[in-house]
């Protein structure tokens, strides 16, 4: 949470955030939807996969990118890395995802990141939301 609070001070809006294998846990992840709904300029992608995020954390970011009026980035959903954290059953949580009007996509066999961007994002409503990697499902 004290580097979110230095990023804040210093109006850091960073571009790709990796931020895999660093034991994040939920509180954590409320701080970071915190700073991600205030940010101007949206992170492409986000990789927070192997930390200690529960179903509630990963709700917030997602909650939270959305109600930033700036994401989705350049008319494309943002790359989402969220696997082996503790959110149990990702298509569970997926399904929850989807009662709270969160769109996502994931790419398919035969269909390129790139390609499933072209083909699945609708500028006008600017959704979906995120593209989640398909290992999302294997927590």
């Amino acid at each position: 949470e004290a580097i979110l609070v230095v990023l804040t001070d210093y109006n850091v809006q960073p571009k790709i955030w990796k931020l895999q294998k660093n034991s994040i846990t939920e509180r954590g992840g409320e701080a970071l939807a915190k700073f991600t709904e205030a940010l101007e300029h949206p992170y492409s992608e986000l990789h927070i996969s192997h930390n200690r995020l529960g179903e509630d954390g990963i709700k917030a970011l997602l909650r939270a990118m959305k109600r930033n009026r700036y994401f989705p980035p350049i008319n494309r959903p943002v790359w989402f890395r969220g696997e082996y954290n503790d959110f149990g059953d990702g298509s569970r949580l997926m399904a929850r995802l989807e009662r709270d009007d969160i769109k996502f996509c994931t790419p398919v066999p035969n269909l390129s990141r790139e390609e499933c961007n072209r083909r699945m994002f609708d500028t006008r409503r600017r959704e979906p939301l995120v593209m989640l990697h398909p290992s999302f499902f294997r927590s």
